[in-house]
């Protein structure tokens, strides 16, 4: 690639990642497209991977924000809570929480295994939690898609995602990160990480 090519993906990168944090997009293609409009770009072969948006906002993280460390234990703590509340559903902790990449609008994301959706939703409502329900499209392997179920509510200022995956679901999702099977923790392991 050209210097001049791969300086423009570099401020490519940052512009997006600077768009992700400050503005509070979450979806990579968008924060890509405003990066793009603002720059003056419309070549295609400059555009940066997610994966490299995803490092060029880690990195803008650690270097701009005071209290990384104490949102991160903010965003375990909350995930603690919510996946005590669901333990009878095997809950595996995914996203920012695990990546420790935070931002205002990543949720806390907890993946759970039911029978169905139906004893969740019962569960949640005798814990009365104030949830909304949804079903976001996840990638898995083969380029299949699937929309996946579940809740979402907001415990201490902190969103949450609760992903409910039945017996007949794929099972991991891929990363919009980098295209691989998403890493998750055990409630042990988030225990653990908060010793």
């Amino acid at each position: 690639m050209p210097k001049s090519a791969s300086r423009l993906r570099r401020s490519l990168r940052y512009e997006a990642a600077r768009i992700m944090a400050d503005e509070g997009v979450r979806d990579f293609r968008i924060a890509k497209e405003k990066a793009c409009s603002r720059l003056g770009v419309s070549t295609h072969r400059s555009i940066p991977t997610n994966l490299e948006i995803e490092n060029a906002l880690e990195e803008q993280l650690s270097i701009f924000t005071t209290n990384r460390d104490v949102e991160h234990k903010r965003y375990l703590e909350t995930a603690l809570s919510i996946m005590d509340l669901v333990s009878e559903y095997s809950p595996k902790l995914t996203g920012a929480a695990v990546t420790g990449v935070i931002t205002s609008v990543r949720p806390v994301e907890v993946h759970v295994f039911p029978s169905t959706v139906e004893e969740v939703c019962v569960l949640l409502c005798e814990a009365e939690v104030p949830y909304d329900q949804f079903e976001k499209r996840k990638r898995f392997a083969g380029k299949r898609f699937e929309n996946i179920p579940g809740f979402e509510w907001t415990v201490a200022e902190v969103d949450v995602e609760l992903f409910c995956f039945l017996p007949e679901m794929p099972y991991p999702p891929l990363s919009l990160v980098n295209g691989k099977p998403i890493r998750s923790v055990s409630r042990k392991k988030v225990r653990r990480l908060l010793e």
